[in-house]
């Protein structure tokens, strides 16, 4: 248990490949009505040893609100990153903790990053900068121009630009800038694709029907830039309708129309649960697959699983179907090696606490088996994801995420032996973080 309240978590990696546990927290406040305000604090805790977190900085600005984790100067060691909206600093290495050092400030920046070596961008109005790190220095980078939007509000005209998302393609080197996705009526959907250059190009990409695009996540899809969307019905509203889920490969080209999505169908999810899509080579044959994992029910009992085998070039095979049921999940980790046979594993949270499902020699057959290999109780321990629906102008909304916007399940290899281990965070009913590491055996 941290003592405070647990704003973010990063895991640094040491030379000889050990990664160590590092917590931003702030004091509790039992006042607060969301996050509590006051000087932050970093933390050091070793999962193989009994006691208390060790405190490395105290007194930290208020404003720091992301914590991250990046190898500046090449030497094998990474050192904490702090971001607060407009800022980055460098808190030193986990060994050899020191006070934040600027490293980057621009409006629009935030603690975020792709490709190799890493480029850092900052969002304005009409204006996208970068910078990529060289010699543990900041370099600009190009200057894009975006467009603008303007919305009326009751006094003043609102001026804004979209998102721009970096996607880091196979090769290294800068990655692909990628703008949208912008609505063009309620059948196409505009992306503005930037290369290293600045050079621009646009890609469209058409609907089924007419849709409103409830979110949205940039990829790179055998090697290629590609657009994938969960969508709801554009003019009815739909409380129990089920997630669609539509994914495009995106290509420059002339023409407006727009290219129709490699995978289009309707998720056995209801739209407060999280649809988790997966892309990994799973039968080794060079392509991507595409495995989509969804709660099914109004409770979310069973977890669906649709597997998609790649064909190259953004195509797919008809999907193969897994149902695990009575599940209940409300969190999972699917892609990494858990079991140390080189094969993807999943692990699912829920009532019964933490079951492993080992992944099969042969995926085309059986992607997992259908029992779990291992049943662990948390011991207390519980995944929450969080849910908000509501309803507005634009229609209803829902959204699911870990409370405070803490990530959830996930795993790492701390201690360098080929095996990951399963961290869970979460915060108790006052706001205290708790982190626990789990070692599958």
């Amino acid at each position: 248990m941290l003592p405070g309240h647990l704003l973010a978590v990063a895991w640094p990696q040491g030379p000889e490949g050990r990664r160590h546990l590092i917590a931003l927290v702030t004091p509790d406040d039992p006042k607060a009505e969301d996050t509590p305000q006051g000087a932050r604090s970093l933390y050091r805790i070793d999962p193989d040893r009994a006691g208390a977190p060790r405190k490395l900085l105290d007194g930290l600005p208020e404003e720091i609100d992301a914590l991250a984790a990046l190898d500046l100067d090449g030497d094998g060691r990474e050192e904490i990153l702090l971001g607060q909206p407009g800022k980055i600093y460098s808190a030193g290495s986990p060994d050899a903790a020191t006070a934040p050092r600027l490293l980057l400030e621009a409006d629009g920046l935030t603690l975020r990053w792709a490709g190799s070596p890493p480029v850092f961008q900052a969002t304005e109005v009409g204006r996208l900068r970068t910078w990529t790190l060289t010699g543990g220095q900041m370099m600009p980078g190009p200057a894009l121009d975006l467009p603008v939007h303007a919305a009326r509000e009751a006094q003043a005209l609102r001026l804004s630009s979209l998102p721009a998302t970096p996607i880091a393609l196979p090769g290294g080197g800068a990655p692909l800038q990628v703008v949208g996705p912008e609505d063009s009526g309620k059948l196409r959907l505009r992306t503005l694709l930037f290369d290293a250059t600045g050079k621009r190009s646009d890609a469209w990409a058409l609907l089924p029907g007419k849709e409103k695009v409830d979110s949205f996540r940039y990829l790179a899809l055998d090697g290629k830039p590609a657009l994938l969307v969960t969508t709801s019905d554009a003019e009815t509203i739909g409380v129990f309708a089920k997630q669609r889920l539509r994914l495009f490969s995106l290509a420059a080209g002339r023409s407006r129309s727009g290219e129709p999505p490699a995978v289009a169908f309707a998720t056995e999810s209801q739209r407060w649960f999280p649809v988790e899509p997966v892309l990994l080579d799973l039968d080794r044959d060079g392509r991507d697959d595409l495995v989509v994992l969804q709660p099914e029910g109004l409770g979310g009992g069973d977890l669906v699983i649709d597997t998609f085998f790649g064909q190259g070039e953004g195509r797919f095979e008809r999907p193969r179907r897994l149902k695990l049921g009575n599940l209940e999940a409300r969190a999972w980790i699917y892609g990494k090696d858990l079991t140390g046979d080189g094969i993807a594993d999943l692990a699912t949270f829920g009532k019964a606490g933490l079951s492993l499902f080992a992944g099969t020699a042969d995926p085309r057959e059986s992607l997992l088996d259908r029992r779990p290999r291992k049943t662990l109780d948390l011991k207390g321990t519980q995944v929450t994801i969080g849910v908000t629906v509501s309803l507005g102008s634009e229609g209803l909304d829902a959204a699911t995420g870990s409370p405070g916007g803490l990530r959830g399940p996930t795993a790492e290899d701390l201690d360098a032996d080929g095996r990951p281990e399963i961290l869970l965070v979460s915060r108790s009913a006052g706001g205290r973080g708790r982190i626990v590491v789990v070692r599958l055996l």
